[in-house]
């Protein structure tokens, strides 16, 4: 509904094809949610799971894993994690731990933070071939190449992951 909401507000309309599946991560259910949608699991897919995993526990995402791991070869995943706050500079730690503090007044604290080589091992142990990890860095040479002075937070990083 807020995503809905919020397209609206912008003026931006929702594509017909547009499916949206409500999943408690924690609670199971993806697999039976998707195909009570209409998903189809022998089809191809490229999977957007952004700004999921700080939130659930291990099992939860392990278990996320596994259902898009049953897609077919081919398919893609595109998700997004937060990493740990001593692996960042003073200003991303302070940055980290504000919005650490307004996801836990909103009742949804971070529970899951990761480092690349983990995110990397996560993918991998789950069937993904391919694991493209971006950080700053590398989202500054894609996505802004004239701008070398740019500085780019690292607290959450882009992983893109295919079978």
């Amino acid at each position: 509904a807020w995503k809905r909401a919020r397209m609206a507000h912008l003026g931006i309309a929702e594509p017909a094809e547009t499916v949206y599946v409500p999943v408690d991560f924690e609670a199971g259910g993806l697999s039976q949610g998707l195909v009570d949608a209409g998903f189809d699991f022998a089809a191809t897919a490229i999977v957007s799971w952004i700004a999921v995993v700080q939130y659930l526990g291990a099992e939860a995402i392990d278990e996320t894993l596994r259902v898009i791991g049953t897609l077919p070869r081919g398919s893609s995943l595109v998700m997004t994690y937060v990493v740990p706050s001593a692996d960042l500079t003073e200003l991303e730690q302070a940055g980290l731990a504000w919005t650490m503090s307004q996801a836990e007044a909103r009742g949804e604290p971070f529970r899951t933070l990761l480092r690349p080589d983990e995110a990397d091992d996560l993918l991998r142990r789950h069937g993904f071939r391919t694991v493209e990890d971006n950080g700053p860095i590398e989202l500054r040479r894609r996505y802004f190449p004239d701008l070398p002075e740019l500085r780019l937070p690292g607290i959450e990083r882009i992983a893109v992951a295919t079978f």
